[in-house]
């Protein structure tokens, strides 16, 4: 377990006040070494297309931050504040959110695949056209998240609650679901119902128990159905 850490001062210097093409810049000349952010104040601060890959942020403020089409992959982002931050069309492909604040950030067209999201609060994020294929989602709060367009392929909806989430063209092919709560949600226009692996039964609070094609044990509102 991480003490009391700082992160590199002058790596933040350049972060903070030079900007994105000169730390890119720091990046190249130096590959060998990877940055220390940890409990850095980053709030507000203007990171688009920054090349933060595999960099430790580990307790680092980022609420509010600009990070559209930044590098995140493998980043250290946990217990990360992250709140509201723009991760538009960011890659955050193999990053760590264990206990970040996600809640009202911007992931639309974002990275994610096979990201640990699990048991998170992530009521609100925009997910819109996110690729989330594989990802893990077991036991997180995605009520009224927007999930318009976005690839849920094989991602881990086990215990999620997706309470008024917004569905629309969303690609749940071969997801996984069991004690999933879908209340409120139309899913007449989710893509690939017919794939989902059903483990356990999904509904909402068990109050419908609608089937999708033929029997299965889940649950799931039937195919241009509304749960709730």
């Amino acid at each position: 377990m991480k003490g009391v850490l700082m992160a590199n001062e002058e790596q933040l210097r350049i972060l903070r006040e030079e900007g994105g093409d000169a730390w890119n810049r720091w990046r190249r000349d130096h590959p060998d070494i990877r940055p220390d952010l940890c409990d850095a104040d980053l709030r507000g601060a203007h990171l688009s297309r920054a090349d933060l890959g595999g960099t430790d942020l580990y307790r680092s403020d980022l609420g509010g931050a600009d990070l559209d089409e930044a590098n995140l992959s493998a980043a250290d982002l946990r217990e990360g504040y992250l709140s509201g931050a723009d991760f538009r069309a960011a890659n955050l492909s193999g990053a760590d959110f264990g206990g970040a604040d996600l809640r009202g950030a911007d992931l639309d067209e974002a990275d994610l695949g096979a990201v640990d999201l699990s048991g998170m609060d992530l009521s609100g994020v925009n997910f819109r056209r996110a690729n989330l294929r594989g990802a893990n989602f077991s036991g997180a709060d995605l009520s009224e998240a927007d999930l318009t367009h976005a690839d849920l392929r094989g991602a881990d909806l086990r215990e999620a609650v997706l309470r008024r989430a917004i569905l629309f063209q969303t690609d749940l092919g071969g997801a996984s679901i069991g004690g999933t709560m879908f209340g409120a949600v139309d899913l007449s226009e989710v893509k690939g119902l017919a794939s989902v692996n059903h483990l356990a039964p999904s509904d909402d609070r068990h109050r419908h128990r609608l089937r999708v094609g033929g029997p299965d044990p889940g649950g799931l509102p039937a195919q241009g159905g509304r749960a709730g």
